[in-house]
């Protein structure tokens, strides 16, 4: 059902301005550079393709022991405890990337000479995704062969010819959008190729950033920051076209089909990439502590960094929640819902250099650009991942209230706002706690650390790992009050009701 003539010109127009505001950076850099010019061939060609190879590896391999895990995952079924081994398989992912970085740079560095390159890439982008996969997948896999898995354990099928006759079949929409959901974040991925990408390792991302540090070339990064765009929204186009997704079961899952298509240990697998991080996480503290004692330089900068730390993840928090309610009022705007599927923000180093020319360098200043661009860089992926579920549930719910007449803010205010709030204050939340831990945007657009995550870039850069490792759990203590505030909003929702 569509919107009378006036309302819906005034939604047309509002989408507009969202699209505006996620595609600023870009038109920042538009406004204020040169002529276009692309790179030589031979520069970008060799990039483009090592970028292409080291998504593809990362996702393959995040997809195949996901899809392992994931299985193993079912085993547990609606147990309570489930929902929180599926937050401990999460655990990386839900972190700043950071600490994953930090974490396996430890391990590795105990033992040998850590292995800058692709493999490097690879192996962060698996640790940081599988677990995704995992959940998502312990999730789908009993709503799409449900009543098929009953079926075949009363026939008497084995586990195994079961999973080799519909997995595929039945799941391979929902493997191939998991596929391009981790190929995307794992192309335009800009951190993990920084620090640990080496000489050889170099990706779009990184080629973008080298350019824009120079004024003279910054008119060729903007042809390689289309083009990465370019080639993720294409991806989301052709998967959304490729056919109809797949059907629903509405069978109960119970516990003996659990155990019987997932063998035991298997989840195990699913908890190896936190066990990695948090066993680096705790290498070198002993020695950490004695470093910071001795450091009284770095201990007077500790509460300042903190707080700065504090007023950006409490703004991206804030902006990423306004930003989300504003899409809901919207909602359902076809158009915008399409272009948000496919969008990718422009990349991590176009929006910092965006933001950088643009306004002084002035702490207030600075701290908003922080802001800003981080809602900027997380809005998009984190919409796609939890956000659109969030709302489509609702859809007919919608409907029959605006077929009784209702108004597009009445809607809003007693239909839409009260059962999206607490998830959309988990989003925010967890935005809140990556830019916490963000070092990559704010290393451009800041002319000195002014968070703490800066610092313990620094001290990485410095080879002080010890030191860094005992700084970074400060800043998992200061994420945990964002995510508690999904736990207050959800309270605050069943007492409206």
């Amino acid at each position: 059902m569509g919107r009378g003539p006036a309302p819906a010109l005034i939604h047309h127009f509002l989408a507009g301005l969202f699209v505006l505001a996620l595609l600023s950076p870009l038109l920042l850099l538009l406004f204020f550079v040169g002529p276009w010019a692309w790179p030589q061939p031979s520069e970008w060609l060799e990039v483009l393709a090592f970028t292409f190879l080291q998504a593809l590896l990362s996702a393959l391999l995040s997809l195949t022991l996901g899809l392992l895990a994931g299985v193993g995952l079912l085993r547990w079924g609606s147990k309570p405890s489930s929902s929180w081994l599926d937050f401990f398989v999460l655990w990386p992912n839900l972190v700043p990337v950071l600490l994953v970085i930090l974490a396996s740079m430890n391990l590795v560095t105990a033992w040998m000479t850590f292995p800058f390159g692709l493999w490097a890439i690879v192996g962060l982008h698996t640790l940081l995704n599988m677990g995704l996969v995992a959940v998502a997948l312990s999730r789908l896999i009993p709503e799409r062969l449900g009543g098929l898995a009953e079926l075949a354990y009363v026939e008497g099928c084995s586990a195994l010819r079961f999973w080799w006759v519909s997995l595929w079949p039945l799941m391979r929409r929902d493997l191939a959008l998991l596929f391009v959901l981790v190929f995307s974040f794992c192309f335009s991925s800009f951190a993990i190729p920084l620090v640990v990408g080496g000489v050889a390792g170099t990706t779009i991302e990184v080629l973008i950033f080298q350019k824009l540090r120079s004024v003279r070339t910054w008119g060729e990064a903007l042809p390689l920051a289309l083009l990465q765009m370019g080639v993720i929204f294409a991806l989301a186009f052709l998967l959304l076209r490729s056919g109809p997704g797949s059907f629903k079961q509405t069978s109960s899952w119970t516990e003996p089909l659990g155990r019987w298509l997932s063998p035991p240990g298997l989840w195990l697998l699913g908890l190896v990439p936190t066990g990695i991080v948090l066993s680096g996480l705790l290498t070198g503290l002993p020695q950490g502590l004695q470093q910071w004692k001795a450091t009284p330089e770095i201990q007077s900068l500790l509460l300042p960094l903190m707080g700065g730390s504090l007023l950006v993840g409490g703004s991206v928090a804030l902006l990423v929640y306004l930003s989300l309610m504003a899409l809901a009022y919207l909602w359902p705007h076809a158009l915008l819902q399409k272009f948000l599927r496919g969008y990718s923000a422009p990349s991590t180093a176009v929006t910092g250099f965006g933001f950088l020319i643009w306004g002084s360098l002035s702490e207030v200043m600075v701290f908003s650009k922080m802001a800003l661009g981080l809602t900027l860089i997380y809005f998009p992926s984190l919409y796609r991942w939890m956000g659109e579920s969030t709302l489509n549930p609702l859809y007919g719910q919608w409907q029959v209230a605006h077929l009784m007449g209702a108004s597009s803010g009445l809607i809003f205010r007693r239909v839409v706002w009260p059962q999206v709030a607490p998830q959309f204050a988990l989003i925010s939340g967890l935005a809140a706690f990556w830019a916490i831990g963000d070092f990559a945007f704010s290393s451009i657009v800041a002319p000195r650390d002014l968070t703490l995550a800066m610092l313990v870039h620094s001290l990485m850069g410095a080879y002080r790992l010890e030191l860094a490792t005992l700084l970074v759990w400060p800043l998992l203590l200061m994420g945990l009050p964002f995510l508690l505030w999904y736990q207050l909003q959800k309270s605050h929702s069943y007492v409206r009701r």
